[in-house]
């Protein structure tokens, strides 16, 4: 499921309960989905959101990109996520300490295209 798909779901006024768990459905698009449907029940998340928040948390950094937009940028605070979609692009944890728990795991669910575009890939220092 991705943004484009919840075009549909919003014509169907009687849904009650919705999973978009680790969906590439963007924040701002889960938003405009509950207000049309102000009744609607669920969770909700994003792959790429749920671990640049979880990297962050841990005091490491993230390079994110943006469609439309070739270069990546660094991030270093929840606030300055975006709401709409976006692609972790680099992480990094040089300086974390703490215990990286469940982050390795969810680092592995990111999925990307043999070949990424403008030959970003992934990255973990």
């Amino acid at each position: 499921m991705s943004d484009a798909g919840l075009v549909d779901l919003v014509r169907l006024s009687s849904l009650g309960n919705v999973n978009l768990l680790y969906t590439r459905v963007s924040l701002s698009s889960y938003e405009q989905l509950k207000a049309a449907l102000p009744g609607i029940g669920g969770s909700w998340s994003e792959t790429n959101r749920t671990i640049a928040e979880s990297v962050l948390a841990l005091g490491g950094t993230v390079e994110i990109g943006t469609p439309g937009e070739p270069e990546s940028r660094a991030v270093e605070n929840v606030a300055d996520l975006p709401a709409d979609y976006f692609q972790v692009r680099r992480i990094s944890l040089a300086d974390v300490d703490k215990p990286l728990d469940k982050l390795p795991e969810m680092i592995s669910w990111l999925k990307y295209p043999k070949r990424p575009p403008n030959n970003s890939k992934l990255k973990v220092r």
